[in-house]
């Protein structure tokens, strides 16, 4: 068991917090571990969102998120670890974050908060908003070894936050799930060769936005978006191939390596965003990069 105290003092909002942390694990039989875990965490804002300025009628200059107080979050865990055999490592786990004290607009018609990144001037923000953040997590690694290894891992979450209005809204990190399979193995080329080859592959849920009103769109010649639904758009599922191939030539003194890194080697063109197309008159997805080859000479002494 670990138990421990954390505080934290802003001295620009003046705000303090006392957070305490415990940590507990439990040895099982045949090479398994249960752990449990809670932790308070508090966090402040980018600077900026405090030094925001207004002007008041009469001229004067006013501060109105100055005196915001620190995020407080509380964090609740419970994990399952597994050693099988001597190379191969399980372990699963389960999450609950509660966000108390979130910055959000006061204006019950405004949903964003600098949680998202940025920050409205013409906002006022006040510590009324939640958020919660649960899931599962799942791991599967085998270390390097018979000269090779790989790591898989799961994730499956929810992300909500409640601004002002009252109401549970999807963040915009809210994916719902990421999956990741990196793996690689090298070969022996000779007496003074080897080849490295390595894949990486990612597949998560699409990015989330808040959807465009065409209609409304159309009338003003540009993108307008229904705020009143902020992050209730999902894109397409993001999907991303990498491949590596590695040649290393040792010399007494000295080691060259040759290497070709392809960056989606599928060329798929997953989805950043949508915006609207003004000469069209309708919604078109805006792609990331495609396909990214990089070839490197390495020489290490």
């Amino acid at each position: 068991m670990t138990a421990g105290l954390n505080y934290v003092h802003f001295a620009l909002s003046n705000d303090n917090s006392i957070e305490p942390r415990l940590g507990l694990v439990v040895g099982l039989p045949n090479a398994q571990k249960l752990g449990f875990a809670y932790g308070k965490h508090s966090k402040h804002e980018n600077l900026p969102v405090y030094l925001v300025e207004n002007e008041l009628p009469d001229g004067s200059i006013y501060m109105p998120n100055k005196s915001l107080e620190l995020s407080r979050a509380h964090h609740f865990v419970a994990s399952y670890e597994k050693l099988i055999g001597k190379e191969l490592f399980f372990k699963a786990e389960a999450y609950y974050q509660y966000i108390d004290n979130l910055p959000v607009a006061t204006n019950p018609d405004k949903y964003w908060s600098p949680i998202f990144g940025g920050v409205d001037p013409n906002d006022t923000l006040k510590n009324i908003g939640k958020g919660r953040n649960y899931g599962l997590e799942f791991t599967l690694q085998k270390s390097f070894s018979n000269n090779y290894y790989f790591l898989v891992t799961s994730s499956l979450f929810d992300s909500k936050y409640k601004p002002a209005d009252g109401k549970w809204y999807n963040t915009r990190y809210n994916v719902n799930y990421i999956n990741n399979f990196v793996g690689g193995k090298e070969i022996k080329w000779g007496d003074n060769k080897m080849v490295g080859l390595n894949a990486k592959l990612i597949w998560s849920g699409g990015k989330r936005q808040t959807p465009i009103d065409l209609d409304a769109s159309k009338e003003e010649g540009e993108t307008v978006l229904e705020n009143n639904e902020p992050f209730s758009l999902q894109n397409k599922d993001y999907l991303r191939l990498d491949l590596g191939f590695r040649l290393h030539f040792y010399k007494k003194k000295s080691e060259h390596v040759l290497s070709l890194d392809i960056q989606n080697v599928t060329n798929r063109l997953n989805t950043w965003t949508q915006t609207y197309d003004s000469e069209n008159e309708s919604i078109i997805d805006y792609p990331m990069a495609g396909l990214i080859p990089i070839v490197s000479y390495r020489i290490e002494f």
